[in-house]
C-alpha cells in the first residue's frame, strides 16, 4: 500500500544533516571573502612594491672606469 503523505516526517539524520550542512556552509563563506580580500591585498602590495623598486627612483651608480678602457 502506498504512503498518503508524500512529506514522511523527517528523522534525526536527516536533522543531522541539515544541521551540519548550515554550519559548515559560514566557513566556506568566509573562507571565499578571506580569499578575495587576501588576493586584493597581495595585488596592491606588488603594486606598491614595483613603485619602490622602479628605475627612475633609484640613484644613479657611477662606476670607476679602468685605463683599459680610457683607452678604447
Amino acid at each position: 500500500m502506498p504512503a498518503d503523505n508524500p512529506n514522511p516526517p523527517k528523522t534525526h539524520r536527516d536533522l543531522a544533516s541539515e544541521w551540519l550542512l548550515s554550519l559548515a556552509t559560514t566557513p566556506v563563506l568566509v573562507g571565499v571573502w578571506g580569499a578575495r580580500v587576501a588576493g586584493k591585498w597581495l595585488q596592491e602590495l606588488s603594486d606598491l612594491s614595483e613603485e619602490i623598486w622602479r628605475g627612475d627612483r633609484l640613484p644613479v651608480l657611477n662606476f670607476p672606469t679602468t685605463e683599459e678602457e680610457d683607452k678604447e
